[in-house]
């Protein structure tokens, strides 16, 4: 329970209630707290007494229980600034009443001595009503920053509902707007995919006939073209031909520029394996190896069958061996005379 003294020095009524007398209290339309005992008078022109200081301890002292037992019941509820300066407003006048009476009663004994107290109570007062002033300026100050926090706090409640209400439709608009570009990038992409499938296909098929060209014209590519020659190949130029040049003619220049790009000694072992093909013979040739004498061998051998086949068909079942045998020797003859040009 908060004590008298605490009452007084923290909160003040709003009317300096200090300087009014017991009398002005008892005018019509003066302030009185209906709760608290009636105010008492004394008499003013005559002499004071111990029956008055007496009866004024029992006034005061029940104007105090009065307020201590309304202090006690508000403390049990929730106590506000502005209930607390009611209360202390409530209990200025009864100590205005007490202390101009006990004013008035030293002055009659000393003057002296109710002058200086008189000075020392109005000073207080005036001490009293400042610092209830400043409280009561820190009490609106408090009220407007709580009624601007309310007011934001409302305002910031108010969007919160306001999103609450928005925020499906929001999402609902997003989804809709990912899905669309999500779809449309899907179908892009499967286009793209799409045509980039058939152009594999067809460069596949392309690159299928190449190959089947390839193999058609140099079925043995495939072995030598990885060989030591490929960089000579590669350096040699390609013969300008003119358009209206034969197919022929394009065709040896082929052959032309691959020869061309061999060594000497191979260029001479690829005409010999040729020139049975041509037509010509291998004599100006001074390096034959015996690969090259087995194919020869092997090339006449493949003759003489055909000249063989050719004389039955020309003279019949019955020819003799002898022309068999001569046209035998004849071949033979000229494998040894290879044989002997080699050597």
């Amino acid at each position: 329970m908060l004590s008298v003294s605490t009452f007084v020095s923290s909160t003040a009524s709003e009317t300096p209630l200090a300087s009014q007398t017991a009398r002005e209290f008892r005018r019509p339309g003066s302030t009185w707290p209906e709760m608290m005992p009636e105010a008492i008078l004394f008499p003013a022109n005559k002499p004071t007494s111990r029956a008055d200081a007496q009866v004024l301890a029992r006034w005061v002292s029940a104007s105090f229980q009065t307020y201590a037992k309304r202090s006690k019941h508000a403390d049990s509820k929730e106590l506000c600034e502005e209930d607390l300066t009611k209360m202390v407003q409530e209990l200025v006048p009864v100590l205005s009443i007490g202390l101009n009476e006990v004013v008035r009663q030293v002055s009659q004994h000393c003057l002296e001595r109710g002058v200086v107290l008189e000075k020392i109570w109005r000073t207080y007062v005036e001490l009293f009503e400042q610092a209830l002033g400043e409280s009561r300026e820190a009490l609106r100050r408090q009220k407007d920053k709580t009624a601007k926090a309310e007011a934001e706090l409302q305002r910031v409640r108010e969007e919160a509902a306001e999103l609450k209400v928005k925020h499906p439709a929001q999402l609902e608009k997003l989804r809709q707007t990912l899905t669309t570009k999500f779809d449309q990038r899907q179908n892009e992409l499967v286009q793209q995919l799409t045509s980039t499938r058939s152009e594999n296909r067809a460069l596949k098929v392309h690159l299928e006939e190449q190959l089947s060209k390839q193999h058609a014209w140099f079925p043995m590519f495939a072995v030598y073209k990885e060989s030591r020659y490929r960089r000579a190949l590669l350096g040699k130029a390609v013969a300008e031909l003119p358009k209206a040049a034969s197919v022929e003619a394009r065709l040896a220049s082929d052959f032309r520029r691959i020869l061309s790009s061999l060594p000497a000694d191979v260029r001479r072992r690829v005409g010999f394996f040729i020139s049975s093909l041509l037509g010509f013979r291998g004599v100006g040739l001074s390096a034959v190896t015996s690969e090259a004498l087995q194919e020869r061998k092997e090339l006449n051998a493949k003759k003489i069958k055909e000249l063989k086949a050719k004389l039955r068909q020309l003279k019949g079942e019955d020819t003799s061996e002898s022309s068999e045998d001569e046209d035998l020797g004849e071949a033979e003859e000229d494998n040894t005379s290879e044989a002997k040009r080699a050597a």
